[in-house]
Formats: C-alpha cells, structure tokens, sequence
C-alpha cells in the first residue's frame, strides 16, 4: 500500500525519473545504520549508470554518515544538478550544509540550508541549523529567534521531543553567554523533561547552578548526567566522576526514513554541535 505521508508531501511517481531497484536496499540500509554496505551498493549502482541521481545522493549520505564530508559533498552536488526529480533531491541542500558545517565551511553552509528552506519552506532542523551558525558567529540575538522558530514549528504531537529538547538547550547556552544563568536553568531543565538521556544537558545544568550558587542541586545534576551516559551505553571516564560543585572550577560563560517514504531531514545534537540524522 501506499505509505503515509506527512501533509503537504508531494509524490513523485517512480515513472517520472530515473532509478534502480537497489537503490531501496540502500535506503533501507542507511536506516538500518548500515553505512558501509550502503556505499558499496551505492557505487555499484553509479558504476552501472553514471551520473544517476538519486545514487548520487544515497551515496553522498552513506559518505556523510561515515563522517567522509569530503567526500560527500561531490555526490550532494552531482545530485542537484542532474536535474532527476527523484523524491529525495530537494534535501540534498541540507546534508550538503551539514557537510559543510563540519567541514568549517560555515558560509557555504549557511548558504546551503538557505536554499534548502527556500525549497521546502520553514523546516525545523535546518531553521535549527542556521541558529547554530548565527550562534557561532556570536549573532545571539539571530540565534535566539532560528531556535524559537524551531521549537514552535515541532509545537504538533507528532514532534520529536528529542529536537525540540537541542532547541530548549541552545537557547540555555545563549543565556549561559549572556551572563543569565538563572534563566539557563530553567531553560536546560525544560530541555531535559523533553529528553532526559542528554546527558550534555545534565552538564550544562549543573554549571549553570555553580554560578548560581546551588551546591547540592549542581552535584544532583552531575549525578543525573552519570545516570544518562549510562543509559546511553556511555562509560563514565575519570573526569566524570561526581565531584562536589564547590571543586569545579566557575565557567566563564558560554531520521531514519521508512521503507519507501521519502527521505526527510533530521538530526541529533552532539556537542558541540548537531550531525545529521536519516
């Protein structure tokens, strides 16, 4: 049957551009996390019928995924200008700009996601994205507005509580920044009733009480950031270890796609920054 797509999804039926039967076997690896098998189908493919571009796109995400940015961007570019108008093409901008962003690239990048926007209208990771870079580049007052946007664009049931959660603590280190750390608080706090297994979040917390003076509750945030890492299968290092908040030293201030559904752009939050999600 056909798949469920988010409103305002247009399908492009399969007739109308060129393909190959396994380019869905790679897709269903890229969700699968397979990203090594993916390029080697990927190629396969390209070796067969150069210049295909919705090949040149899987493989340009397979690349991206295994962090190869380099190596990526060439196939993102090859992809757009094929002019095939396979499903996928209108997100190449955007893995393009991540690319880029992890590359230091951050005028390309901003350009990037840009165009992206200007294709699919207002959507989140990559308003997301440009509140990043505008953080970045110290334009707090930009980075303030992108991630409010960002949040009130995923405000529906169906919004992933894991990228609204990155919002919240973004706009938590723009306070941290502007030397608010009480606002901070409250803002890492609403980040980790979204999501509370960012244990970056728990961090970012307990700093934020330390120059607020609360002791007890900075060490019961280091004691939850433990909790989170080993929750995510992280294993604590040494210098993670509890230490009481008076020791630390003051801070200076600052998806994967369903079979046969279009792709749509996602993305986690690492620190310092977020990476692409299928």
């Amino acid at each position: 049957g056909q798949p469920v797509l988010p409103p305002g999804t247009r399908v492009v039926p399969s007739e109308s551009y060129a393909d190959d039967p396994r380019l869905e076997v790679v897709r269903r690896m890229l969700g699968d996390q397979q990203y090594v098998q993916a390029r080697v189908v990927g190629e396969a493919v390209l070796k067969e019928h150069p210049g295909l571009g919705r090949a040149e796109f899987f493989l340009g995400l397979a690349l991206s995924k295994m962090k190869q940015y380099e190596q990526s961007r060439p196939h993102f570019e090859a992809a757009i200008k094929t002019g095939d108008p396979f499903p996928e093409r209108k997100h190449a901008h955007h893995f393009m700009a991540w690319a880029s962003y992890h590359l230091g690239e951050l005028d390309r990048a901003k350009a990037e996601f840009e165009a992206h926007v200007a294709l699919v209208g207002d959507e989140p990771d990559s308003i997301f994205a440009l509140g990043i870079i505008a953080f970045d580049e110290d334009r707090l007052d930009e980075a303030e507005a992108r991630f409010k946007k960002s949040i009130e664009l995923q405000s529906g049931p169906t919004a992933s509580k894991r990228d609204v959660a990155k919002a919240w603590a973004r706009l938590g280190d723009i306070s941290m920044r502007l030397d608010d750390p009480a606002k901070a608080e409250d803002q890492f706090m609403k980040s980790l009733a979204l999501y509370p297994d960012h244990y970056e979040v728990w961090s970012k917390l307990a700093r934020s009480r330390d120059r607020l003076g609360k002791a007890r509750e900075a060490v019961s945030a280091r004691e939850e950031e433990k909790k989170a890492r080993e929750r995510v299968g992280l294993r604590p290092t040494e210098s993670d270890d509890i230490k009481p908040a008076t020791l630390q030293p003051a801070p200076s201030g600052p998806q994967t796609p369903a079979p046969n559904a279009p792709l749509a752009p996602g993305s986690t939050s690492p620190a310092p920054s977020p990476t692409p999600k299928l």
